[in-house]
């Protein structure tokens, strides 16, 4: 069974959400927006892979200061490099697996009593994400629909 819940971003479409809501012990943060470069490029694919190492550089440093997630995570991006271009924007997403911090998730509670916590920190990740994608001088637009991998 799983269970889904949505977090609050004002540039990505994001859901929070685990395969087992009774016993949620692998959580996962699927994230997606709409992409625009503000700057000219022969090589778009060399600029998306290195906000992709930037991005799970990132998020790595985050949850080593003692966040509620553990540091060992999965971090898929996808991009269609190919159609990038100043003139058009292009879905960009990001699936993040993690596992709670031993502590944060009590044996028999389920994901409903601690999806709020977990939002609020998936949130702020989010806010994350958009600042490195905007370093690396990409526009991010909120995606309207459901748009994951």
């Amino acid at each position: 069974m799983t269970s889904e819940k949505s977090v609050k971003s004002e540039t990505f479409k994001a859901k929070l959400g685990t395969m087992d809501k009774k016993n949620p012990k692998t959580m996962y943060l699927f994230v997606s927006t709409y992409l625009s470069p503000t700057f000219e490029s022969d090589r778009y694919d060399k600029d998306i892979t290195s906000l992709d190492k930037d991005l799970k550089l990132s998020t790595k440093d985050l949850l080593r200061k003692g966040s509620i997630i553990n540091d060992d995570f999965l971090m898929v991006t996808e991009a269609p490099v190919a159609r990038i271009s100043p003139k058009r924007k292009v879905h960009y997403a990001i699936q993040l697996y993690f596992r709670p911090s031993k502590g944060k998730i009590i044996e028999n509670k389920s994901f409903t009593e601690i999806s709020d916590e977990f939002s609020e920190a998936c949130s702020y990740l989010c806010r994350i994400f958009n600042n490195v994608i905007e370093k690396h001088g990409f526009k991010c637009t909120k995606t309207k629909g459901a748009n994951y991998l």
